[in-house]
């Protein structure tokens, strides 16, 4: 009797589709296996021993299966006789028809960590093997790092699972002849496939004594498009059983309709099919199998799981900044319930866009991200979605504005600012609140700036040894029931606006609270790039051109030319070119001129800015340089000239006198 074995190479990822199945609450699905064996004329006896092929389990229905003649089905393989072979190429398949289901096993409450006992007839699932090194030394460490004090079950293997898929590259360059690479090398070559990634979860598992199996079978990808061969996990809960976990996937806890498992072994080197026959000196050629499902049918989505809330922490920053995002996530389910967030808009490309997060039965939990935005053209306000959307179907979005004119929010900031708010979120629930903001809204450079925090403990608890600091600033302090307020002193010795935070804590709670402080510029308007002509003849138009930048608001701007308003703004900001077109003139009526600012800025005060300037006007008539007062009395002595004898014509003729004459 001679022996072959075949093993099947299990290498798929996953990426998600259009058409999600991976989100569906149950899929039928048809799936044949198949091979052949070639060069078997002659053979006297052909044995053919399946492994691999679909198995019943808790969410996986076999409906229906057709074998070929001679086929005996065991709980762990398909046992097929051909008897005086008499073809040259034999054809063997296997055909199914399945119902596979969402596969979630609900844990209500905390299972403590360590395992204290483990069932003798899981001691398999927790030893050493060949591929499974869970005795190297360099695996127990690195697992016992991840964990640490963990004494949750769930919390201890999923720290393992999502370590696994993010520090370990899935890469088919570890692809070899001879399947599977044990877990050290995995571990020191941090890249692998489907298999290899499980087989180094499995032996960190185990490191920490924790019974974990090898599963393999199908599941879908689109990057084929379609179903092909995969491996993932099941590790041991006490009183739950055995729970799925695909590190591949990014599934903690559960695997998706689409997982087809087809075997479970202690090892991942396992055989999948083999063959053995007598036929004296005929050496037979199997083909590997070949299996294919489709998908017939999908249930629907599967129903909301979380909620999720967005906040953005920074909004109107500067291109090129880094955005802080806070989401809130709440658990919907009394369970354990693991789930990956996906960032799928934003306002540029990012690589990471994916988050994996476990919540507790009924826990609402922050997680954040950083975003890093574009650098695109200036002189406009840009505003983008921020969208995530989590594995189970929940949504939420909100808008940002960003834009060279705002200010820069640096990563270190933003680092900072994530980083404060983690430790904040590990306290527990607390009654004390705090709230701190700037007694304005802004500040000129000439003031002084307050910040006033208010503390509100809505309970009957006392608060002992309280820190309240800003900057390097603390004030210490007992609090009970009730409210205070403390007031600090802010260094407004800049310009622009900053963010600044100040921190309550004792050895029970850290509270933060972060605000804005912006500080503008004296608003000294000047007029820039002056333009008017030098000399001008008279009776011509002309006109007069400048600029006026203020990066500070001001209000009630009043712009002379003289005593004479040429324009009036209720607040002005920015950069306008202004044109003042005028007849000559006026500016020989008014030799010396000048403009003038009058304004405001938004504490009221009073600002004042002149510009001198002259315009020489030629070629003015005589009759302007005389004057026109000298026009009108020779115009008056004309007329006198011209109507002189109308004005004393007498009615009658002079009559002589008559006198005597003496002789």
């Amino acid at each position: 009797m001679r022996w072959l074995i075949l093993f099947l190479l299990l290498m798929i990822p996953i990426s998600y589709a259009a058409e999600d199945f991976h989100t569906s609450s149950f899929l039928n699905l048809e799936t044949e296996i198949s091979g052949s064996v070639d060069n078997a004329r002659g053979v006297n006896t052909l044995r053919i021993n399946v492994s691999f092929f679909p198995k019943s389990a808790e969410f996986l229905n076999i409906i229906s299966k057709d074998y070929p003649p001679e086929s005996d089905e065991y709980s762990d393989y398909i046992f097929t006789e051909y008897r005086n072979v008499d073809e040259e190429l034999l054809n063997y398949k296997f055909n199914y028809k399945i119902k596979s289901d969402f596969n979630l096993k609900e844990i209500r409450s905390k299972i403590p960590f360590p395992i204290q006992d483990v069932p003798d007839e899981y001691e398999q699932y927790i030893k050493p093997t060949d591929l499974i090194s869970s005795d190297n030394s360099l695996i127990i460490q690195q697992a016992s790092e991840i964990i640490r004090e963990e004494d949750d079950l769930y919390e201890a293997v999923y720290k393992i699972g999502k370590w696994n898929n993010e520090n370990i590259n899935y890469s088919l360059d570890s692809l070899t002849e001879e399947l599977t690479q044990d877990a050290e090398w995995v571990l020191q070559n941090r890249e692998g496939v489907c298999d290899e990634l499980t087989v180094l979860f499995i032996a960190m598992l185990r490191s920490q004594g924790i019974p974990a199996k090898f599963i393999s079978g199908q599941s879908y990808t689109n990057l084929i498009p379609g179903f092909g061969n995969h491996a993932w996990a099941e590790v041991y809960f006490p009183g739950k059983g055995w729970i799925p976990f695909d590190v591949t996937y990014g599934q903690y806890g559960y695997v998706d309709a689409t997982h087809i498992k087809m075997k479970e072994s202690a090892d991942a080197k396992d055989p999948s099919v083999r063959y053995s026959w007598s036929s004296g000196s005929i050496s037979i050629e199997p083909t590997t199998i070949d299996i294919r499902t489709n998908v017939t049918s999908s249930g629907p989505g599967l129903s909301k799981a979380v909620n999720i809330d967005i906040t953005i922490l920074k909004n109107k920053i500067g291109m090129g900044s880094s955005l802080p995002i806070e989401i809130e996530l709440e658990n919907l389910n009394d369970y354990y319930l693991a789930t990956t967030l996906y960032l799928t808009k934003s306002a540029s490309e990012t690589k990471d866009n994916t988050m994996a997060v476990l919540l507790k039965p009924k826990e609402t939990k922050k997680v954040y991200w950083i975003i890093q935005l574009p650098e695109l053209d200036s002189g406009y306000v840009y505003t983008s979605d921020i969208e995530i959307v989590d594995f189970f179907g929940s949504l939420d979005s909100e808008k940002i504005e960003y834009s060279e004119s705002y200010e820069i929010y640096s990563s270190r900031e933003a680092e900072d600012r994530v980083y404060q708010l983690s430790l904040e979120n590990r306290n527990p629930e607390s009654s004390l609140d705090l709230f701190c903001k700037p007694n304005k809204i802004m500040y000129y450079d000439y003031e002084s700036a307050k910040l006033v925090c208010q503390m509100d403990n809505s309970e009957d608890k006392l608060y002992s040894d309280l820190e309240l600091c800003f900057l390097n600033e603390c004030e210490t302090f007992d609090m009970d029931k009730g409210k205070k307020e403390v007031i600090f002193d802010i260094n407004a010795d800049f310009t622009g606006t900053k963010e600044n935070h100040a921190r309550l804590s004792n050895s029970e709670i850290i509270k933060n609270s972060y605000f804005d402080v912006t500080v503008l510029k004296s608003p000294n308007l000047e007029i820039l790039n002056l333009e008017y002509p030098m000399e001008i003849k008279y009776g011509e138009m002309s006109k007069i051109t400048f600029d006026l930048p203020t990066e500070t608001p001001v209000k009630d701007l009043e712009i002379k030319l003289n005593s004479k308003t040429l324009f009036f703004f209720q607040t002005y900001q920015g950069r306008d070119d202004f044109e003042v077109p005028f007849s000559s003139n006026y500016f020989y009526n008014h030799k010396n001129s000048k403009l003038v600012l009058e304004y405001l800025d938004f504490n009221g005060k009073k600002y004042y800015y002149e510009i001198e300037f002259q315009v020489k006007v030629t070629g003015v008539p005589f009759y302007v340089v005389m004057g026109y007062w000298w026009f009108l009395i020779l115009a008056v002595a004309i007329a006198f000239m011209i109507y002189r004898r109308y004005f004393f014509r007498l009615d009658e003729a002079p009559k002589p006198n008559k006198s005597k004459r003496k002789h």
